[in-house]
């Protein structure tokens, strides 16, 4: 956590008085990016880039968190804080699909009020190559795994045995706390 603070602290100095310079990244490459909500700089990956609307796709590798941002809100990423390594992962539930085209509302708030500032023991079920982690955790408030509430909600069904462990429902990992990611 003294990390990230440093980090964060870091980008604010020498990103704060940046001006609106327009900024090509390239996909995948870790840059400096202006949060929409804080206008705080932290550190985020480009998932893709829009030329035409002069727009990127970006996660933000030490919340788990993404939004489509203004090229001009984008910086190279100075060596001095790449070092670091990122404090979210990309996870998806392991062993479940999600029923509809996307988590409802109601499983987002359900879950989150499940895990919401508790410190819960996550295992990795298994790490794709160059995707996200299949993971799963106990959720001692209902007594059952995150796989197994989303399943006997009706939010998720399971994937049958031998099915590629690649196809679970997303979720991020980040700062300390896990939260399905609902789109």
């Amino acid at each position: 956590m003294e990390s990230l603070r440093s980090v964060t602290v870091t980008l604010q100095k020498m990103y704060a008085g940046s001006t609106g310079t327009e900024y090509m990244p390239d996909c995948g490459e870790a840059c400096a990016v202006m949060y929409s909500q804080d206008r705080n700089w932290y550190r985020g990956v480009v998932q893709s880039v829009d030329v035409s609307q002069k727009t990127a796709m970006v996660f933000y590798m030490d919340y788990g968190n993404e939004e489509v941002v203004p090229l001009d809100r984008i910086r190279p990423l100075a060596s001095c804080v790449d070092r670091i390594p990122p404090c979210a992962v990309h996870c998806q539930v392991a062993g479940v699909t999600v029923v509809t085209g996307g988590w409802p509302e109601e499983c987002s708030v359900a879950v989150r009020q499940l895990v919401a500032g508790k410190s819960l023991a996550v295992t990795v079920v298994d790490k794709l190559d160059g995707g996200p982690w299949a993971v799963d955790m106990e959720l001692t408030a209902v007594g059952s795994k995150l796989s197994m509430f989303l399943v006997e909600n009706g939010y998720a069904t399971m994937e049958p045995r031998g099915q590629d462990i690649g196809k679970g429902a997303p979720c991020l990992l980040g700062r300390g706390v896990t939260v399905p990611k609902i789109s």
